[in-house]
């Protein structure tokens, strides 16, 4: 496999699925990998099973495992029976990334439902500009809102559970208050936050919230990552990046797990 992918200028925006990770040999299990890591590793895999990008033509190219056992493996269990979570990564607050994402997981999981969703904000600053907690905050309002459009609240009942990942206690609270959806879940990382604030613990029981930790790293895709798949001189970023998970209800097993990413050239200064 080569170092990297050369992208032809014609290519504007890629979208990368990885299929079912679980099934790639080396993937899962690699000692002190993080999810960025594994992201990087499954695109790798991914850009050598799929598409021939360097002689294409084409603005837009989607990249698909052709050797992916995700559906068989989703096939065998009645719906029902399964639990899907997914976790979507964003550095914007640009409804297109959020709803693009969405239907994108609708579309490859050929579910009409996910039973929880996370969102995880990571706020790039430009060399003009401050960011502050609030700042944050109403960024992540700004994609609580078009979330609040998928769950049974608005009719739609495509997103049943809705949660957050690593605000602060108070921003939290502040989000739960004057949100209509209420988030259900929280996720804290505890390589910034050593104890869960007692507070907090107590502010989630009350409210039947799920408490939860994790590890993943602030940039799920770094510029620099980009950068070591397609070469230096492309000028692709992230846009959106989404994690899913299934589990078999009455086993907890872990089925199928992968990532869908999509990368644009300059979209995000549009």
């Amino acid at each position: 496999m080569s170092s990297s992918t050369t992208l032809p200028e014609s290519i504007k925006q890629v979208i990368i699925h990885t299929g079912n990770i679980l099934s790639l040999n080396g993937i899962i299990g690699k000692p002190s990998q993080n999810a960025s890591e594994e992201l990087v590793e499954s695109i790798k895999i991914t850009l050598n099973d799929g598409n021939n990008l360097e002689n294409s033509l084409e603005k837009f190219v989607e990249v698909m495992r052709k050797n992916d056992d995700l559906l068989q493996k989703m096939s065998g269990v009645d719906r029902k029976d399964l639990k899907i979570g997914a976790k979507l990564f964003l550095n914007n607050e640009n409804a297109d990334a959020v709803n693009q994402a969405l239907l994108n997981i609708f579309q490859a999981l050929k579910t009409e439902t996910i039973d929880n969703l996370i969102v995880s904000y990571n706020d790039i600053k430009t060399d003009n500009e401050e960011s502050s907690s609030s700042f944050v905050l109403n960024k992540i309002k700004s994609i609580w809102n078009i979330l609040e459009n998928y769950t049974k609240e608005n009719a739609t009942n495509r997103i049943i559970h809705l949660g957050v990942a690593d605000l602060d206690e108070e921003q939290f609270r502040d989000l739960y208050a004057w949100a209509t959806v209420k988030p259900n879940i929280i996720q804290i990382n505890l390589a910034s936050c050593c104890v869960v604030p007692p507070t907090l613990q107590e502010f989630c029981n009350q409210n039947s919230i799920q408490l939860l930790t994790h590890s993943d790293p602030t940039e799920i895709l770094p510029v620099s990552s980009i950068q070591n798949l397609f070469g230096d001189k492309n000028a692709l970023k992230l846009f959106w990046a989404i994690r899913f998970q299934i589990h078999i209800k009455c086993r907890g097993v872990l089925t199928s797990k992968g990532y869908i990413v999509n990368l644009c050239d300059n979209i995000l200064e549009e």
